[in-house]
């Protein structure tokens, strides 16, 4: 069996379209329904539903969802964004990258072409031999590694730029062959679901410039653009969005792990570019000077102001989406009473109707056998 993304994706989709505590709760299973295997972060979330912390969890994964542009969430669930962004969500996606970068967030990176179409089936298979190709040469003579990593500057001389290490080697072997496994279930053209990368930054507009230019970014995306760029010039690029900020400095840990499993970012059956479990670099919000209860002397407004201004536009919608799927569920729960009251009825109808007839051949039989005989 072939764990399929978009199995996945539907999963939290549908529970999505009912309420955010419907997500919530989805997200917390461990593990997934449907998938052979553990997640990457299944020992994570595993950990988050004991008894002691399930409900604070909850709360926590609730207070990140409501944050969420509702069309934006579901855009990274389906892994629809980069394409979205062009169109419909293209005025949203500024508007969230345009707030000051003094709010830290969750951004989220696709390798797309102009229009925001994933690569296709075809042309991931090629990127795919570029990338063997290119990391057969770790031990060896840098040749064809050269060429990949002149593409972009600045050049390394010694080592590969993209495969420095063993670690990075093997995640890059991992995702090839993760994607080869999941090609193998999909149709011709573009990627369903896409390739994503997850991240979090104090400095939103700069991370994503520095991913967009491979600098300090994920080894695996990277090499993953750069080989595009080298077969297909120009058709395909990284291209990054700010998708929500947490305005609270409590959950920024949960806040990109909650994000790395609902966009299914990790390169485990080729579904992602994140080779490392979320959550490790949030450290850099304890430097943040919003941090401090007022506002500082050049005028940046402090974390607890942002956090009490915040708009609460998502909270007040899922207030709205759970008042209407309480309603229908009582509904649901008076029409099931309903039927089943008929259903007795209609047994104990017949139960009394089987009794009548019952004392009917009773007291027949009981005449038949007083009656004196004839003959």
């Amino acid at each position: 069996m072939t764990n399929k993304r978009n199995d996945e994706a539907r999963r939290y989709l549908d529970a999505a379209q009912k309420s955010m505590a419907h997500l919530a709760f989805e997200v917390l299973k461990s593990p997934s329904p449907g998938i052979q295997g553990l997640r990457l972060d299944e020992e994570y979330f595993l950990k988050r539903t004991g008894e002691e912390v399930y409900e604070f969890n909850i709360e926590q994964i609730l207070t990140i969802l409501t944050m969420f542009d509702k069309e934006i969430l579901l855009a990274v669930i389906d892994g629809s964004l980069a394409a979205r962004a062009k169109t419909d969500l293209k005025q949203a996606l500024r508007k969230e990258r345009k707030n000051p970068d003094t709010i830290p967030g969750i951004y989220i990176n696709y390798v797309v072409d102009s229009q925001g179409r994933q690569p296709t089936k075809a042309d991931i298979t090629t990127i795919l031999l570029s990338m063997e190709r290119y990391i057969a040469e770790f031990d060896g003579v840098k040749v064809f590694g050269k060429v990949i990593d002149s593409l972009f500057k600045p050049m390394v001389v010694k080592d590969l730029k993209y495969c420095q290490n063993g670690n990075q080697k093997a995640a890059a072997e991992e995702f090839i062959q993760g994607m080869r496994h999941r090609l193998a279930g999909e149709p011709d053209g573009p990627l369903s679901g896409g390739i994503s990368e997850v991240g979090f930054s104090i400095n939103l507009s700069s991370r994503l410039a520095n991913h967009e230019k491979h600098q300090e970014s994920v080894s695996v995306m990277t090499l993953f653009d750069a080989c595009g760029r080298y077969e297909f010039a120009g058709r395909y690029s990284i291209q990054g969005y700010a998708v929500v900020r947490t305005i609270s400095p409590h959950i920024a840990h949960m806040a990109e792990c909650l994000v790395s499993r609902i966009a299914c970012s990790y390169i485990k059956w080729g579904w992602g570019f994140n080779a490392n479990l979320a959550g490790a670099s949030v450290h850099g919000v304890n430097s943040l000077k919003i941090l401090l209860a007022s506002t500082d002397s050049k005028g940046k407004e402090s974390w607890a102001t942002i956090e009490a201004e915040a708009s609460t536009s998502g909270v007040d919608e899922e207030n709205s989406r759970l008042d209407e799927q309480i309603a229908e569920t009582r509904k649901a729960i008076v029409e099931a009473v309903e039927k089943h009251a008929g259903a007795l009825d209609a047994n104990l109808q017949a139960q009394r109707a089987y009794h009548i007839q019952f004392k009917r051949l009773r007291a027949l039989v009981s005449d038949e056998a007083a009656a004196p005989k004839k003959g």
